[in-house]
């Protein structure tokens, strides 16, 4: 895919990108010329940087229970920044992904992303562990009287229920690997 970016980006005299992907302007401009500015005040433009020796930053990583390290810079960017002219408002997203880029790589070689930046990390605390375990014991122990006092019909519409979700679940997280991703903007798929 980022093969793919790049070929493109050389065609369209575009900003190459390292680290991204080109963004694709189209959805973006149609949403600036037709968002009410009224409502909508701020965007926020956030980048991810995946820490060094940890599994990917995906769903699938973190239903398995592998440890993920992410690094995280969030800007929030006033709505009246950004033109509404379609054609303003695609060079405005293409220069943001540069800056991106900018930033990942800064990251990637010296570990943060930049000098001024105000790094921290948020503490494990009481109140994660309760936000965890709280909402799971409302659902679980009610279902657990259930599946204890019913009969077999409920106990088996149950069991099936509850092997699809986790077949559903596994389809979602395996769906958000790269290698599982559309084939949408390669060379196979061109037809300029």
């Amino acid at each position: 895919k980022h093969r793919a970016s790049l070929e493109f980006t050389a065609q369209s005299g575009l900003p190459k990108l390292e680290h991204h992907l080109t963004p694709r302007t189209k959805g973006f401009s149609y949403l600036v010329e037709n968002v009410d500015r009224d409502k909508l005040k701020t965007v926020y433009d956030v980048t991810l940087v995946e820490g060094k020796g940890t599994a990917p930053f995906n769903l699938n990583s973190i239903l398995h229970g592998l440890e993920t390290n992410c690094n995280i810079y969030i800007k929030s960017i006033s709505i009246d920044t950004v033109p509404i002219a379609k054609n303003k408002s695609a060079c405005w997203l293409h220069n943001l992904f540069k800056e991106k880029d900018y930033l990942k790589k800064n990251f990637l070689e010296t570990g943060n992303f930049y000098k001024s930046c105000t790094y921290f990390t948020l503490p494990r605390g009481i109140a994660t562990l309760g936000l965890l375990v709280v909402p799971n014991l409302l659902v679980h122990i009610p279902l657990l009287i259930a599946i204890f006092s019913s009969g077999w019909i409920f106990k088996t519409i149950l069991m099936i229920l509850g092997g699809i979700s986790m077949l559903a679940v596994q389809i979602i997280g395996n769906s958000t690997k790269i290698s599982k991703s559309s084939e949408y903007g390669s060379n196979i798929n061109k037809s300029y």
